[in-house]
């Protein structure tokens, strides 16, 4: 992640913290869903098309098999959460952790070997997201029980935390002592965290995930697949991405609407939601990561 799309998002950030003050608790959780639904949404609707782009080196497969096969891991992902829906979780927080991670850290050269480096990508992310949980632990154990349908213990959430915290300070130390580059970006990366757990704080859980997903992830994420796809970046490279996205972006879009009326209860709506967000993210990641390594190798 460029210094630039930082400096964006902080104010980015911070403007949203000034503009919910304005807002009710309603309007804070529907302009934190319109984010989501956005360009939390887009920066993950070409995968079909980024997948076209990554198996080129080896042929080009039909279209209508890459899209079966997204759709099957994406249904797959689905009935694991229908039938195991605590392990699902697990692999959703863990997949999750990873990709913010390797988004985050991807433009950075660490200098270490690979295993520390994925890692450390897996422990940052996961320490956001723990941050996030344990900031607003009431709000996300009412979203976890309407997902596994049982009694979620709020200590799990706190031995979480902390035990990913004593994992990135050991893991950043280590960082810091071996890597000349780290050691002078750490602090700045650390004043990020603490921007993090004031947005996290201040904020409900939807906003604050919102805020945190779109001007931290998701526009940073869908520069790189822009970049990628086309060659480089400009005003029409990003209108060609977008006019691709466009149909799979409604139908998620439809989709989830759908879901909404099916299902008023927001408890029961934010469980489903993320859910689905659950079941996309997964194969995406696996992509990104496939996107990076690819750019790496050229």
């Amino acid at each position: 992640m460029s210094y630039k799309f930082k400096n964006i998002s902080i104010v980015s950030s911070f403007v949203c913290l000034w503009l919910a003050s304005f807002l009710t608790a309603n309007l804070e959780l529907i302009f934190g869903f319109l984010l989501i639904l956005s360009f939390g949404m887009l920066h993950g609707a070409n995968d079909i098309i980024l997948f076209d782009k990554l198996s080129k080196s080896k042929g080009k497969l039909p279209y209508l098999l890459m899209l079966s096969v997204y759709i099957s891991v994406v249904l797959l992902v689905l009935f694991v959460f229908y039938w195991a829906p605590l392990f699902a979780l697990t692999i959703f927080v863990s997949g999750s952790a990873y990709h913010f991670g390797e988004q985050h850290w991807e433009h950075e050269s660490l200098k270490s070997t690979d295993l520390i480096t994925y890692t450390f990508y897996f422990i940052y992310g996961l320490f956001v997201i723990a941050l996030l949980l344990i900031l607003n632990t009431s709000q996300v154990i009412a979203i976890v029980e309407s997902i596994i349908k049982d009694q979620f213990p709020v200590v799990a959430i706190d031995y979480l935390f902390y035990t990913v915290s004593i994992s990135f300070v050991i893991l950043t130390t280590y960082l810091a002592i071996i890597d000349v580059d780290f050691r002078r970006r750490i602090w700045q990366e650390l004043l990020y965290l603490l921007v993090f757990a004031v947005i996290f704080k201040v904020s409900s859980l939807i906003w604050g995930f919102a805020i945190y997903f779109i001007f931290w992830h998701s526009l940073p994420s869908l520069y790189d697949q822009i970049k990628f796809m086309y060659n480089g970046f400009d005003n029409y490279k990003m209108l060609a991405y977008f006019k691709k996205a466009l149909p799979y972006w409604l139908i998620s879009i439809l989709g989830l609407i759908g879901i909404y009326f099916m299902f008023k209860d927001m408890t029961i709506f934010n469980g489903l939601f993320f859910s689905f967000l659950a079941a996309v993210t997964l194969p995406h990641s696996f992509l990104i990561s496939r996107m990076f390594k690819q750019v790496k190798k050229k």
